[in-house]
């Protein structure tokens, strides 16, 4: 019974291993030049001031775009990298009063948008920011068109959002996390990258620590200023937002960000659930309010859901709906670079390093101590003599 146990555990880690090499297969052999690449590209110059510079990514329904100065591209430029600076003039305003701020008179027909106001306003730092500074922490990575598919991929695994592509010394195009993954999951779902493989369940990737957990819960009835507030802290666009009995209802994203600065009319007094609710009326795209997968679901279905719903994230739930971790896009392109086992191998050799040295520097103190006990014996000795 254990060689039998023993076997299907094999057997499972050769399911996980063997899709993780059909797809680097896939993506070792195709071109960056075999994408579909939209020339059409936001690119903000580090000169523009800063409120113009998201006026523009939000007109173009961008939530990032590189910032280009006269030496090269110096970063880029995330709308969620806003979110601190509106939530700092809302808590000078209001003095971190939740209650205050659903209490104040809100004029109906105003041109003035109120989340420009706050990022913007005299309350606000963002003002006295240049595009230079707001951008320097966020890397513009690039790869060449004549680059393989892996490349790219191992850098969307960095966690980046935005990758230019280069050709001729030139930047060609940009191509965003969710583009990419669209274009290479119709490889796999061809059947090109899955196979036997693809049934292998989530549990797996749950085991190598790819799924995230437990993931940033807040509850329905906290108010969207609060929770953009956590958003913030833990640097997430996405959090699981709860009922009271803990069952998913909804999640944020970086998209609540962008339609909130598009429109701005809906107050951050508001719960968490109205806010989302209200917003997301102006995208007809909003197709679903979440998805959701079981551990027992194969990677697979997975990846179908994520590339159907064009989420970014895909949410792993208990028997009661209960979210008990969070799949990104971003953790499937670290699984398939074996980021979590490259970085588990490292530090097991850095400890085995570390317990060498400890037992070395032992070893040494002991032989010190075994010659300062001889050097003592001998001086004894010698006194002795000498007396």
């Amino acid at each position: 019974m254990a060689e039998q146990a023993s076997n299907a555990d094999d057997e499972k880690i050769g399911d996980i291993e063997g899709l993780r090499a059909n797809i680097v297969e896939i993506l070792s052999k195709g071109k960056v030049s075999e994408l579909q690449l939209l020339p059409e590209a936001v690119i903000l110059k580090a000169a523009t001031e800063p409120k113009l510079a998201i006026e523009i990514l939000v007109r173009n329904k961008k939530r990032a775009a590189p910032v280009l100065s006269d030496e090269g591209f110096i970063g880029v430029l995330d709308l969620k990298d806003t979110l601190r600076f509106a939530l700092e003039s809302y808590d000078a305003v209001y003095g971190g009063n939740v209650t205050a701020a659903s209490k104040k008179p809100r004029r109906k027909g105003s041109a003035t948008n109120p989340a420009m106001q706050y990022l913007f306003g005299s309350q606000s730092s963002m003002s006295r920011q240049t595009l230079a500074t707001l951008c320097a922490h966020n890397p513009f990575r690039t790869v060449r068109k004549s680059d393989n598919l892996l490349a790219l991929a191992d850098i969307f695994a960095m966690g980046s959002h935005v990758v230019g592509i280069i050709d001729n010394n030139e930047l060609a195009a940009i191509i965003t996390q969710g583009q990419f993954f669209q274009q290479i999951a119709n490889r796999w779902m061809t059947g090109m990258g899955m196979g036997k493989q693809g049934t292998c369940s989530l549990q797996r990737l749950w085991d190598l620590n790819y799924i995230v957990r437990p993931p940033k819960t807040v509850q329905t009835n906290l108010k969207a200023v609060q929770a953009f507030r956590m958003m913030n802290e833990c640097q997430l666009s996405g959090l699981a937002v709860v009922d009271e009995f803990g069952t998913l209802r909804h999640n944020t994203s970086a998209t609540d960000i962008k339609l909130w600065l598009l429109d701005g009319n809906h107050s951050l007094d508001l719960t968490i659930e109205q806010f989302l609710v209200n917003i997301r009326q102006l995208s007809i795209k909003e197709t679903y309010p979440f998805t959701v997968c079981s551990l027992q679901d194969t990677v697979e279905r997975a990846l179908k859901k994520l590339q159907a719903t064009k989420y970014h994230r895909l949410w792993i739930v208990d028997e009661e709906t209960k979210p008990i971790g969070v799949l990104a896009l971003t953790d499937v392109f670290k699984f398939i670079l074996a980021q979590k086992e490259v970085k588990q191998q490292t530090l097991e050799k850095q400890k085995e390093t570390v317990e060498e040295e400890e037992e070395d520097n032992q070893k040494q103190k002991q032989k010190q101590k075994q010659k300062q006990k001889q050097k003592e014996a001998d001086d004894n000795a010698d006194g002795n003599v000498n007396n």
